[in-house]
């Protein structure tokens, strides 16, 4: 009788355990992981031109990178809270001919999938694409052959 308390802790442990965990830490079906904290849905990846395609994106930024402080100034001029900031989707196009992109859709998630925030912006700017970023993860991905012959 005297091990049930000590179970019973056991068990509250471990239910705690799995509460940390975020609700988008396994990759779903129709996911794709380019890297850790990159996660493309290829089924939603579409032409829009000759050179240009768009996929809905998700990043898990890691608390304190520069991706993670510039949303959580994103949010703070939406009038957002910050702290709960788990994860940002993007709906975003990549340029494979000119290696540029841009992020028309944006949404921020809580660790618990429920948004904080969203914003569109049809007419966003496109922006190079630098070595080493997610967005070239992204490029490379999605372009591949394309990229390989252009640069040619």
């Amino acid at each position: 009788m005297k091990q049930k308390p000590a179970m019973i802790l056991l068990w509250l442990m471990l239910l705690a355990s799995l509460s940390v965990i975020p609700a988008f830490s396994a990759v779903p079906e129709g996911w794709k992981a380019l890297r850790d904290d990159l996660h493309i849905n290829e089924k939603t990846l579409t032409r829009l031109d000759n050179s240009a395609v768009s996929a809905w994106i998700y990043l898990f930024p890691q608390k304190g990178s520069d991706v993670f402080l510039a949303a959580g100034q994103q949010l703070k001029a939406m009038k957002k809270n910050s702290s709960d900031l788990e994860y940002i989707g993007y709906l975003s196009e990549i340029d494979c001919r000119k290696t540029h992109y841009r992020n028309t859709t944006t949404i921020y998630f809580r660790d618990d999938s429920n948004i904080i925030a969203s914003r569109h912006r049809s007419n966003a700017d496109w922006k190079q694409i630098e070595d080493n970023s997610i967005f070239h993860d992204l490029y490379l991905s999605v372009c591949g052959k394309e990229k390989r012959e252009t640069a040619l």
